[in-house]
């Protein structure tokens, strides 16, 4: 490459630094004004819900590749046998990249003190923001990307060493979100951070090996970019994480439940509208509630599992019957859904069923009951790809189908049909529409 399109080049790579710097200041400053809290929760709690055995011990293997105590050994190692070879010009941006990069992280996480997420699987010390294996993943392991890719001589093994390595950081990142490490701005922030710390490092090994840009300018640039995050982040306030409800003892449930004004629609991850609640049960524990619904023709659904994903993709293909098939998160007030319960059609299959989700509320009575909200719909076929369900978007016919057989357990001992959210069409996290008169049933069960 002749020295004008060099220079080119890294006037395009300065650019880029700049552009993920600012995106990076920008996320930031969101965070600190809890933009993200409630997406965060959201996005943490539905990865909650599909924690199995078999992928929690995946991404335990695969978060430990984005420690400092691997990566900084690792880090060594790899100096040691360049210089053992005589490459010196890699050395340099191993060092500012690995070193940077954590240096720059450690600071801003002192500043800003964000809280982890609760569900955490991983046992750590450090505050949240942004997510130190995601800087380091990008940096460091981009770098290494970066040098096989421009040393291997095939294009076959080019290609491959790229797209393994952007699925290995990707994965890292992934793995801190599902094992409740991290929240989702977390590692969102830390990939671009990283990625600013990458492009550093690129420099500087141009700066070495083809003399184009001084080398003291990369390293003056790192240490301007520690400065200035310090300053910035200093005068940011410290984000706060969503805390799980205390339990309230009252003697009207439903009366309780509107003086908090407690949600009355479930939400999506951005936290838009969805269906609104169709139920408000009152009963003596999850047991009954569980023991009333199963009476009334309702099974407990399966959670999700490695297991139960085959199984319902299986049934799903055959069209077989699966009356306990696990099913989708939905969300209230950030949490999703405590209990889901499903009853088969005539046709006895997974593709069409009967199901509702339940949330467990803190509300109490003082007679010992706790309240429960839910919503009903009915799965009219599979969509394609079998992927998900396709939605009735009558979803008040469902509503009264299950008030009807709760009703023939002869466990309810009063109940009302109240106007709750007046007349509203919408459409759901899949995208299936519904419209619905806005009435709900508040059951008392004996």
């Amino acid at each position: 490459m002749d020295k004008k399109n060099r220079g080119k080049k890294l006037f395009l790579e300065f650019g880029l630094f700049a552009v993920l710097w600012l995106i990076f200041l920008f996320i930031a400053k969101l965070e600190s004004l809890n933009y993200f809290t409630g997406v965060d929760t959201r996005i943490e709690n539905v990865f909650v819900y599909f924690r199995f055995a078999k992928a929690v011990d995946f991404f335990q293997t695969i978060t430990f590749f984005g420690k400092l105590e691997f990566i900084y050994p690792l880090t060594i190692i790899i100096c040691l046998l360049l210089w053992r070879y005589k490459k010196f010009k890699y050395i340099p941006s191993f060092i500012l990249t690995a070193g940077g990069a954590q240096l720059c992280n450690f600071i801003l996480k002192s500043i800003l003190q964000k809280p982890r997420p609760m569900f955490s699987l991983v046992s750590e010390t450090s505050y949240s923001f942004p997510s130190g294996h995601a800087v380091l993943a990008v940096a460091f392991y981009g770098l290494i990307v970066y040098f096989a890719y421009k040393n291997l001589k095939s294009r076959v093994l080019k290609v491959l060493v790229y797209f393994a390595g952007v699925i290995f950081i990707f994965l890292i990142g992934f793995s801190r979100i599902y094992l409740s490490a991290h929240f989702y701005s977390d590692v969102l922030a830390g990939w671009i951070l990283g990625g600013t710390w990458l492009i550093l490092g690129i420099l500087l090994f141009k700066s070495i090996a083809f003399k184009t840009i001084n080398k003291l300018v990369v390293l003056i640039l790192s240490v301007f970019v520690i400065i200035v995050s310090s300053l910035f982040f200093l005068t940011l306030p410290t984000p706060k994480v969503i805390v799980s409800f205390k339990t309230v003892v009252v003697k009207n449930a439903l009366s309780e439940f509107n003086r908090e004004n407690l949600p009355r629609f479930t939400e999506k991850l951005s936290g838009a509208h969805q269906q609104p609640l169709s139920f408000f049960i009152v009963a003596k524990n999850d047991n009954e509630l569980i023991n009333t619904f199963a009476q009334a023709g309702w099974v407990l659904s399966e959670q999700f599992s490695l297991s139960t994903t085959l199984k319902l993709a299986e049934t799903a293909v055959e069209n077989k019957p699966y009356p306990r098939g696990p099913i989708t998160p939905s969300l209230w007030e950030y949490q999703v859904q405590s209990f889901s319960f499903a009853k088969p059609t005539s046709e006895n299959t997974i593709r069409q069923r009967h199901h509702c989700r339940f949330w467990k509320t803190n509300i109490r009575t003082t007679e010992g009951k706790t309240l429960y909200v839910g919503t009903a719909t009915y799965d009219s076929g599979i969509k394609k790809w079998l992927v998900t369900h396709k939605v009735d978007a009558n979803i008040d016919k469902e509503r009264e189908f299950l008030f009807k057989d709760l009703l023939k357990t002869g466990e309810v001992e009063k109940s009302e049909k109240i106007n709750s959210v007046g007349s509203v069409k919408g459409t759901n996290f899949q995208g299936d529409y519904f419209y619905t008169d806005g009435k709900a049933y508040v059951i008392y069960f004996k």
